[in-house]
């Protein structure tokens, strides 16, 4: 009877200790928040040892506490990398740091998943970010080692899907951030015509960009999102930076206007107080793209709102409680799978690791499947793509396949796009056509991917005209195809189009799918 009341004592000291340390944690109380858990830790670490950690929660809960302790390492870190000298001592610091973080996230992606009342507690957002650990470590554990130590510049693309391109949107704004041991140093927001408006020479553009962008002064940084897989029109965008005396970038990001309507969404209504306006979800956009007074390209106006809506949010975020936090947990899969982000890193490891985690655009085609690619890019120069709908039809027949597509244009302004077809190397184009017109001038040439597989690439222009609909058919000939009976379909997601629906008709029998992510029917 003593013994149980003696271990009735000390474990409800032990639960009353974590339960405030979490709570000091909650509250922002950092170093408050360590010293209860290490003081619950005196217990919870020997009781792990003489178990042999095969009681989940126990392994779990003394993970949970680690972490916690590690917390004002962290921060002490960050505050002295950011001004050290001392390299070689920042490096051992942050692996030490970076070792015992990523053992005890490991612990707790290990043992939570076997914790019946952990899956009713913990809110789902957070168990899929320990889930997507166990999946990804490895890649997760270079990454952050590598952006946690030494410099980087890193370029934040803004794109703006209501002008869709190839990558997700115009490229309207970016952010040029140089980071030292992972804390930003230093960072500048530009508008796009400031670096392109460096370069005086002349490159050829490609076709589409061509014959509808470049009004004959050849290709340029605002087009250079042209390529279908954002890993191929990466480092194109990097050589325009260079060009545009932007140079020494080594990772690339996108950021579709998608991501700030969402985000605003959890932190609520933003005030820039220079502007007197208030930011919501629903006007974000309009705000950017309808600027306040005289704006051109180049000019401060656009830079300093980008920079204070920013300096806002990182603000915000800062004071992000646990419900905040569970609610962008949340959204991150969604950011992915949609592209509405993108990486790129100019290393060839790095973007190995990127491109294991699914968020380089790199299309992921599968050998044994045939491949449909739709892409569109709006060389109108206009907003129009916010009022387009579109749906797509596949027709397989024995050796043939006809690719129908409707468009709808609520909007009063044509919406002009420049569309790209992407199939197997071995189909051949039989036509093209153009509300019952057969287009005649669509160009085609045989590209290769990422991978190296070789696709070909049918480009033609389709104009829907205001307040009406517009339908395009493509009809192949499949019989230079060796496998062509019973093949899947691959469909890469383009990154900045709404949720596409597609239907697919063998064999007289007809399957409709919502395509928002990469998918194989």
């Amino acid at each position: 009877m003593v013994v149980l009341i003696l271990f009735l004592l000390i474990g409800g000291k032990v639960v009353n200790q974590s339960l405030d340390s979490f709570a000091k944690l909650k509250n922002g109380q950092i170093d408050l928040s360590a010293s209860q858990a290490q003081k619950a830790l005196i217990i919870i670490k020997p009781l792990n040892l003489i178990t042999g950690h095969r009681i989940s929660f126990l392994a779990a809960w003394q993970a949970g506490l680690d972490l916690e302790t590690l917390l004002p390492d962290w921060i002490k870190y960050l505050s002295y990398a950011q001004t050290s000298q001392n390299q070689a001592e920042d490096a051992v610091l942050s692996a030490k740091l970076i070792s015992q973080t990523c053992a005890d996230i490991d612990q707790l992606s290990l043992y939570l998943p076997r914790i019946f009342w952990a899956q009713k507690l913990i809110p789902k957002p957070v168990l899929a970010v320990f889930d997507y650990w166990q999946n990804h470590q490895a890649e997760l554990r270079s990454l952050i080692s590598y952006y946690l130590n030494n410099n980087h510049t890193i370029l934040l693309i803004f794109q703006n899907s209501h002008e869709l391109r190839a990558s997700g949107g115009f490229m309207g704004s970016y952010a040029l951030l140089k980071t030292k041991s992972g804390q930003i140093e230093s960072w500048v927001v530009e508008d796009i015509y400031d670096a392109d408006g460096q370069f005086t020479g002349f490159v050829t553009a490609p076709h589409g960009v061509k014959e509808y962008l470049s009004s004959a002064k050849g290709m340029r940084l605002p087009d250079s999102n042209w390529q279908a897989e954002f890993s191929q029109a990466a480092p194109t965008i990097l050589q325009y930076f260079a060009l545009g005396d932007r140079s020494n970038i080594d990772t690339v990001i996108t950021i579709n206007h998608s991501v700030l309507e969402d985000l605003l969404k959890v932190t609520g209504p933003i005030y820039l107080p220079d502007y007197h306006q208030v930011i919501t979800s629903e006007t974000a956009i309009n705000l950017l793209e309808n600027r306040p007074g005289n704006f051109f390209a180049g000019s401060g106006l656009k830079k300093h709102l980008i920079s204070q809506l920013i300096t806002q949010i990182k603000l915000l975020f800062e004071d992000f409680g646990t419900e905040e936090w569970t609610t962008f947990f949340e959204l991150m899969p969604k950011f992915i799978s949609h592209k509405d982000i993108q990486i790129y890193s100019i290393q060839p490891d790095i973007q190995a690791h990127l491109e294991q985690l699914g968020v380089t655009g790199t299309w992921p085609w599968p050998k044994d499947a045939d491949l449909v690619g739709w892409i569109e890019s709006n060389v109108g120069i206009n907003k129009v793509n916010k009022y387009v709908t579109r749906t797509l039809e596949i027709t397989l027949s024995q050796y043939q396949t006809q690719i129908t597509a409707q468009f709808h244009n609520a909007d009063s302004l044509q919406y002009v796009n420049y569309q790209r077809v992407y199939v197997p190397n071995q189909w051949q184009i039989v036509s093209v056509v153009d509300q019952n017109r057969e287009i005649v001038d669509w160009h085609q040439e045989l590209v290769e991917l990422t991978d190296g597989q070789v696709v070909r690439e049918i480009g033609f222009l389709v104009i829907t005209p205001g307040q009406s609909q517009q339908t395009v058919s493509l009809l192949f000939d499949r019989r230079n195809d060796p496998k062509t009976s019973g093949k899947e379909i691959f469909m890469p997601k383009q990154s900045g189009l709404p949720p596409l629906p597609v239907t697919l008709i063998r064999d007289d029998l007809s399957q409709t799918v919502m395509l928002e992510s990469d998918q194989v029917f």
